[in-house]
């Protein structure tokens, strides 16, 4: 679990069970990334329903170290900070999975899956995540490297 907390490379497995035995605990060490809990990157991207029904809902993402989450915006992406939206690319599968997104940026290559609880409030982020392999797989065949791989290693 030290490897992992201190950010250096593990096996899947290895990742697997540390994040596993972690849930909660806030890690010592803090990283570089953007979590303002933990200092850990983001797994997910999560939109939630908006107070009002004509405002569109913010986005939110999810650190895979701690579980904290936090407001990001939309429009920018979560691994580089990218805002030109010719550089950034939603790929989803509006008749499988309509809630669930692929959050592309072509500047860093890297995506994160985007779960949208506005078109489906019934939705469990962390399942929802792990359920969007097809998408995964897409993003691969694509070039892009997901920001955190999951517990299945995409």
């Amino acid at each position: 679990m030290r490897t992992w907390s201190t950010g250096l490379e593990t096996s899947p497995a290895e990742t697997y069970l540390a994040r596993a035995c972690l849930r909660g605990i806030t890690p010592p060490v803090r990283l570089d990334g953007p979590c303002p809990q933990c200092g850990g990157l983001p797994q997910l991207s999560i939109r939630p329903p908006a107070d009002e029904p004509l405002v569109s809902g913010r986005r939110r993402l999810m650190c895979a170290r701690c579980r904290h989450v936090w407001d990001h915006s939309g429009s920018s992406c979560p691994s580089c900070g990218e805002t030109e939206s010719a550089k950034r690319t939603l790929y989803g599968e509006s008749d499988e999975l309509p809630h669930l997104r692929v959050d592309a940026c072509s500047t860093c290559q890297r995506y994160l899956i985007d779960v949208d609880l506005r078109r489906d409030p019934r939705a469990v982020p962390e399942v929802d995540e792990l359920a969007a392999l097809p998408l995964d797989l897409y993003a691969a065949e694509h070039g892009l490297t997901k920001i955190t791989p999951n517990l299945m290693g995409f």
